[in-house]
């Protein structure tokens, strides 16, 4: 099949005039394609015969094409034609395909030599600038960081770069190459900033001889530049060793010759990684009641959506031990047994988004008020009944006093993973959560279950365990962390929310805001 898939590929790119050169790994096509009026050679290489992946193309000359950089086209002459991530190279209709991307080279690289081409590196610069990366305020350097901040109080740790900003948004224009010295960098930054030279020396002025390096943040990304001092030699370096010495001489013309090597910076912090999701709860305080099934995957899921981030507080809350029976379903393992859930649960989250403010309170929700009334955000995972109960007396008593706040989400599993649901109670002339089911005798007015569920059976003194696994309790965290994304963007209807597990047991409940039962025993006036 693939001998056929290469020579149906060969035969149909030898009518645009290219040829073939096959062996056992891949097969690489040569040829050329007309770029305003000019034979420009490309080269498309298969990595492999199995035709999973479209080809890599290559301009074999790029001078050729009379501009120093090309949009789409990285230092190793790769023309990026089409998205690779995301393409699905057909390997049944690869012969068209495979023309197909001759001719869109074709067009990039004519678009590349256009009015437009500054505008669209501009567009995607960092990736032009450098193809290494450097992780700015990275994930791994917190961690780092606190390690050093346990065992030593000493003065902070200097910086790995400087950092200088622009307002300007950073291209290349047609005449620009990519500055290989400090000279270059120089020149280049003051076409699009003339206050960004200066800038930029008086940064690695600040600095050591130790091949110091400079971050220019844009708009519409950030440019490292490192020094490379030492490719001076050690006996220049050491002449450079005093502050006075280094700061003097890199002001100097003789320093513009010194290589720089250039690096796509790239902000990892926590405000900035989180901030891709829009960190909808970043500066809220956030209160998690249960640190079970439900909240042990909701806590880590509400950290990844900004909660305890920037002036904003996560807190936990659970009085429970996980016993060595909840690990079915608990996104803790074996090495949390016998720990209180809120402290274990907390550990997890920092441990994997350090610098976010999240605390834990191993105790029930009902010695915690404080924490409770400070919240802008306080959502019940607990799946128990008789907390729920309380969570919405206590919510209700502070309406007339707090105007609803903080707003309340609940979340729980119905019946043995058949089903979850969300609830906020968020307005006053809607349902309170024990609307939803005001005589606990009956079935609840929005069941989603098709029949009432078996009792739970264990020994008099056992932890009753309803038999289900984890999909469950992901289930209902999901629900409940997309509930809590929508009231964070000012969209919290539908209120009531029901997702079906077990589509035979189950029945269809659609979204809703349910208004007041008229026979609940906790908002209805007797």
């Amino acid at each position: 099949m693939s001998a056929v898939i290469a020579q149906a590929v060969i035969d149909a790119v030898a009518t645009d005039g290219f040829t073939a050169h096959l062996t056992a790994r891949g097969l690489t096509l040569t040829g050329e394609v007309r770029v305003k009026q000019t034979p420009i050679a490309l080269r498309l290489v298969f990595d492999d015969l199995e035709f999973i992946e479209p080809p890599r193309v290559y301009v074999e000359q790029p001078a050729a094409l009379l501009r120093k950089v090309v949009p789409h086209l990285d230092d190793a002459g790769e023309l990026c034609v089409i998205n690779r991530a995301f393409h699905v190279f057909d390997r049944y209709s690869a012969p068209a395909q495979t023309r197909g991307i001759i001719a869109r080279a074709a067009e990039l690289l004519t678009a590349g030599l256009s009015s437009a081409a500054t505008a669209e590196i501009a567009r995607e610069f960092p990736s032009y600038w450098g193809a290494s990366r450097y992780d700015i305020d990275s994930l791994a350097d917190l961690c780092r960081e606190a390690k050093v901040i346990r065992k030593s109080t000493s003065a902070a740790v200097k910086p790995k770069l400087a950092l200088v900003k622009t307002a300007a948004r950073l291209s290349f224009e047609a005449h620009q190459d990519k500055p290989a010295t400090l000279g270059g960098l120089l020149d280049w930054s003051a076409h699009w900033d003339r206050a960004l030279p200066a800038a930029i020396t008086d940064a690695f002025a600040t600095q050591d001889a130790s091949d110091p390096a400079v971050a220019i943040e844009a708009p519409n990304g950030i440019a490292i530049a490192r020094l490379m001092v030492s490719r001076s030699g050690a006996a220049f370096v050491r002449s450079l060793e005093r502050p006075s010495a280094w700061s003097r001489w890199v002001k100097t013309g003789a320093a513009r010759a010194t290589w720089i090597t250039r690096l796509n910076g790239r902000r990892a912090d926590l405000a900035s990684v989180l901030g891709a999701n829009e960190a909808p709860l970043a500066d809220q305080a956030v209160t998690l009641v249960g640190c079970g099934a439900i909240g042990g995957y909701l806590a880590r899921m509400l950290a990844q959506i900004g909660a305890g981030l920037g002036r904003g507080r996560l807190t936990l809350i659970d009085g429970d031990i996980l016993d060595v029976f909840n690990i079915r379903r608990h996104a803790l393992g074996a090495s949390a047994i016998g720990r209180f859930k809120a402290e274990a649960v907390a550990e997890a989250t920092l441990r994997d988004f350090p610098g976010l403010n999240v605390v834990s309170r191993p105790a029930p929700a009902q010695s915690q008020r404080m924490i409770l009334e400070a919240s802008d955000l306080l959502i019940d995972a607990t799946g128990e009944q008789a907390v729920s109960d309380w969570l919405n007396a206590w919510h209700l008593g502070r309406a007339g006093r707090e105007a609803l706040k903080p707003t309340l989400l609940h979340c729980w599993i119905s019946g043995a993973g058949i089903a979850v649901q969300s609830f906020i109670s968020t307005e006053p002339g809607y349902a309170c959560y024990r609307c939803l089911q005001p005589d606990q005798g009956t079935r609840p007015r929005f069941d989603p279950l098709r029949e009432p569920p078996s009792e739970p059976v264990a020994t008099c003194g056992e932890q009753l365990m309803t038999p289900y696994g984890p999909a469950a309790p992901t289930a209902a965290a999901a629900l409940a962390v997309q509930h809590a994304v929508d009231w964070a963007r000012g969209h919290p209807h539908h209120l009531l929310r029901t997702v079906r597990l077990d589509w035979e047991r189950s029945v269809r409940r659609d979204p809703s805001s349910p208004g007041m039962a008229a026979n609940c025993p906790a908002c209805t006036p007797a």
